[in-house]
Parts: C-alpha cells; structure tokens; sequence
C-alpha cells in the first residue's frame, strides 16, 4: 500500500483503488464507510517521464477523502487491463484495405470441406532436404511441408494443426520457422503465454546454432521480446542472443557516434600506426617551447628579442641551447618534469595498455555487430574480414609479450616500442588493411535512442517472436510487412484476442497449433465465461460438423469405411 498524495505511477494501463483506508475483502468496496474511487492509469508518452496521467470514475478532492491534514489516502492495485485494451483496439479498429482479408475470411469461415485451392496443392518441394534434415516423423514433415506450400498461394490461407501433449508440436513449430528462415520470409510466431514463447524459442535457437557457421552471424534475423523480468531470459541460455532489450542495448554502444564502431576503427587505426604520438599525447607530453611559452613566458620573449638581433650571426642557437646556458634552472625543472611524466607510464606500458582496451573494445563492437544485425546489413565475405581481425588482434597480442620488445633506433631514447609495432611488421600492414576494408563495407543506420533501434531490429527481423498480446507493437507506422502468422497454443487463447496479429497488414497467411482438449483461457467473470468469452478460434474453425468435409462427423465416409471393412472381411473369410 502507498501513500496516494505522495505516490508517483509509473506502470502501464492498470485500475486502482484510491481510498482514505485499505480494503481488505471485496465486500468493503460496498460498504458507505469507506468512500472511494475507481482510477485508470495510463502510460506516458515519455518513458523517462516523472508522473502519468490517472484518470478517475468521478470528479476528486482531498477533502472528499481526508477529514484531516494527518489522515493518509491509499491507492489499491486492483488489476492490469494491458490486454484488454490491446483487445479493445482490435475489435474497435476503423481500418481497411486488403490486410483484412485473413481475417474476414476466419470469421466467415466458407464450408469447401476444407479442400485447398489449385495454387496450395501445387507447392514445390525444392527445399525438401531441410526439412528430412530434421528427423521429423511423417505426420510432422506433412504439416511443415503443407504450411510452406501455403507461399505459393497467393489468397489467405489458415490452416489448423492438431496435436495432444507429447506428440512434437514445439518441434514442428521450430522446424517450420527454421524453413522459413532459410526462406527469408517474414513471419511473426505468437503464443498466449511467455512460457509457451520462450519454449519455441528456445528450441529454433538450439536449431539454429547447429546450422551456423560462423558463431552467431545469422541471429540478428530473429528477435524476440517481452518483459525481460517476466520472462527471465537469462535462466535460458543463449536466447540473449535474440532478446530484444539485450540487442538494443548492444546496438547503442555500436552506434555511438563517440565511443562506437566507427570511433574505435580510428582510433585503433591511429595507435597502431604511430603509437609514440598517441603516447606523448597521452600522457602530456610537452615540448621545451611549449613548457616555456606556458610558465616562463619571459624567457620565449628574449629568445625572440636574441634571434632579431643574432640573425645576421653563422650560428644561431636553438631554444634548447639558448635556455641551457642561459637559463639553466629552466632547463632543470623542464627535463624533471619530463622524467616525472614518463615514470608514471612508460611507453611500453601505453603501448600494452592502449591496444589490450581497443582490441577487447574491437572485439566486443565486431561480435555485436555479426551476432545482431540483420544479414541484409552485413555481408558474408564482410564477417570473414571481421574474424580474420580477431585472428590478428590474437596474434599481435601475443607479440606483446616481455621477449618481444627491443629499443628503437634512436640511442638517446630510452623507451622500448614493440617490434611488431614498427613500420616493417606485416601483420600490421595486414590488420590496417582490414581495419579499412570493415570501414568502408559496413554501413550502420543513423539512429538515436532506443525506440528507433527497436523499431529497425523488428521490422528488419525475418522472425518474430512475442506474446499475442505484445504482438500490437508491430502496427507502429513504417513497420515491414509480416506475411506469415503461426499463433502456437492456441487452445488457450480468447478468440478476441487473437484478432490483434490477425489484423496486421499484409499478413497472407496464419498456422493455429494446439490441442482443443487442453484447459482452455481464464475468464473470471461468470456472465463473460457464459457468453463464450473464453472460446477459443482453434475452438471455433476445429469443431466437429456434420458434413462432407474433412470431419469425423462425415456420414458419407463413413459409409465408405464401413464398406471397405465388409468386403475386407468377406474376403478374408474366403481365402482361409
């Protein structure tokens, strides 16, 4: 319970109950001695914003709830109506246009014994080795086969697989999305529950793994999201890899404009060509004429005033001879400072110090961008630069050890560079190049903040994974088409919730998988559960008819069946 008049919220779409004292069962609502109010929070605009709107059941004052200055107000969570809003605009929406016609076409199911048009039984089988890839039984590798078939049809198409507990469906679903990953065709997978989504993915990333060939590269084609803490991505292995929070918090670090991709190739470029510049830049470094112009201003005027008088002299002395015989105390307390500054770092300590930083940096930024963007965005013959740098940055950390340094040319220095950082090294030469290479082949979007980078992982994903519920971000303006719909579980999930993918533009086609004798979805309200409220569409289009379709009420086969069995047995009884 919070204090109402000092209570900020913060959560998204949900009803309370504000009152001047806390309820403690359902029949206290009811009481005149409690006086209290219905409010619906809604969700900011701004995610970073201090306070949201609530909007009440009535009109509100404090002195219709405090007698006193002293006497505190509650607000009650009562219930989250997220996904009955998100049903509420699907039902309520004014659209149209012929992203409609999936949907139409299921509420209006037509009666043609469930037989597919021309275009559907004419699907090719020029991928079929995928899909016998996958040790699926014959039931399984029909219903994957018959739902990519459904591609070369061009009028919406639903199609319904039934299965009991225990019989592959999380399989089949892996494998029909993996198809359609080879198939670049973009399909949002949808399931009434997190538990049931994550199951799905969890199994396509298991099977996606053993497919690649180059680490991660290829999981920036699937993304899912949700509530990371309702979902707890990181009690399943790997699946941060396609988790939509994680990614875009790894793209941000790659994009920056400071300290991303771009920065670092500079940078790293920049060390590894003269790093003796980036020392003495780094550590501050001055000359004697910079050191002199900063604290003895009055010495760089005389030796101004010597040259104009000595210019017509054979010898002009420099700046460092002038202040060492005429200002030897300068000298001193320069060449003091000088040593102070170097014993801090030495070069050789910068040079290990400075390339470890950019080569994990390097490393972290290529790993990112190969594991999370999208394929269309990054090349193959582009990934096998990225890992051939990594074989580099390995092989010249290794030259960074102890017995690989020697002194440089120069004798009156006393710094060592690494050998594998003078001009000779072929490795370097090597490394630069593709350091170049990667710069000019990888083109990453402009983007700022969050909400942009979310809003280019989803619509460039060629899967997505969500709740049907969630499913409603994908309706933001200027998002790629999803064409294909598989909604898994779907036994348990309220007809008028599915209607929220079902209404996506250019969705062609949608998969319902499920088992009808499992519980259906919860509906509290006994009016509503009477109503059908809680009625499924697997419930709906699946049940059994009396007819000449494909049903178990077709009278016309069963009078076939009960023939063919006749005769069986009459020939059976002859032959003995």
């Amino acid at each position: 319970m919070v204090v109402f008049y000092s209570f900020k919220f913060y959560m998204i779409s949900y009803i309370n109950y504000l009152a001047n004292r806390v309820p403690k069962r359902v029949d206290d609502l009811n009481t005149q001695r409690c006086p209290y109010n219905v409010g619906y929070v809604v969700a900011p605009k701004d995610e970073f914003a201090g306070e949201v709107s609530i909007m009440s059941s009535k009109c509100m004052t404090e002195t219709d709830f405090r007698y006193n200055d002293k006497q505190k107000m509650y607000a009650v969570y009562l219930m989250n109506m997220t996904t009955n809003v998100r049903i509420w605009k699907a039902l309520n929406s004014q659209s149209d246009g012929d992203h409609l016609g999936l949907i139409k076409k299921v509420l209006r199911p037509c009666h043609d014994g469930g037989e597919n048009c021309k275009f559907c039984s004419q699907y090719s089988y020029t991928k079929e080795d995928i899909i016998r890839s996958q040790n699926l039984n014959d039931s399984q590798e029909e219903a994957v086969s018959s739902c990519v078939g459904m591609l070369n049809c061009c009028h919406a198409n639903t199609k319904i697989i039934w299965g009991p507990p225990g019989t592959g469906k999380t399989k089949t679903i892996a494998c029909l999305l993996f198809y359609l990953l080879k198939l670049k065709t973009r399909t949002l997978t949808c399931a009434p529950t997190n538990t049931a989504i994550l199951q799905v993915a969890t199994r396509l990333h298991s099977l996606v793994m053993e497919s690649l060939e180059y680490d991660t590269y290829g999981l920036g084609d699937i993304v899912l999201f949700g509530n990371g803490k309702r979902m707890k991505v990181d009690c399943y292995p790997g699946l941060g890899d396609i988790f939509l929070d994680y990614r875009v918090k790894n793209l941000m670090q790659c994009f920056s404009s400071l300290t991303g991709w771009k920065r670092t190739l500079e940078s790293m470029s920049q060390f590894l060509q003269d790093p003796e510049k980036q020392y003495f830049s780094e550590i501050g470094l001055k000359s004697l004429e910079e050191f002199v112009n900063e604290k003895h201003s009055h010495v760089l005027s005389s030796f101004c005033m010597y040259k104009r008088i000595s210019r017509n002299d054979d010898h002009i002395m420099t700046l460092e001879e002038y202040v060492q015989k005429l200002w030897i105390n300068i000298a001193d307390e320069y060449s003091d400072k000088m040593d102070n500054i170097k014993s801090f770092m030495t070069l050789e300590q910068f040079v290990k110090k400075t390339f470890c930083e950019l080569s994990e940096k390097l490393k972290f930024l290529i790993q990112n961008l190969y594991t999370h963007l999208p394929k269309s965005f990054i090349s193959l013959a582009t990934v096998k630069k990225m890992f051939r740098a990594i074989e580099l940055l390995r092989s010249i950390g290794i030259s960074l050890g102890p017995e690989k340094f020697k002194k440089t040319l120069d004798a009156s220095e006393k710094e060592r560079i690494p050998s594998c950082f003078l001009p000779s090294n072929s490795e370097i030469d090597d490394f630069l190049k593709i350091l170049s290479l990667l710069s000019s082949s990888i083109f990453l979007p402009e983007l700022n903040g969050r909400n942009q980078i979310q809003k280019f992982c989803l619509s460039n994903a060629c899967l997505v994974l969500c709740t049907v519920s969630s499913s409603i971000k994908l309706y933001t303006e200027g998002m790629t088409q999803v064409k294909f719909l598989v909604i898994d579980e779907v036994a348990q999930l309220k007809e008028c919730e599915s209607t929220i993918p079902l209404q996506l533009p250019g969705l062609q086609h949608c998969i319902l998988i499920g088992d009808e004798k499992q519980l259906p979805a919860l509906v509290k309200s006994k009016i509503a559960d009477s109503c059908g409220f809680g009625r499924s569409m697997f419930e709906r289009l699946g049940k059994e008819k009396s007819g000449r379709g494909h049903s178990l009420m077709n009278m016309v086969e069963v009078v076939v069946i009960s023939e063919m069995i006749k005769n069986l047995k009459k020939e059976f009884k002859r032959t003995q």
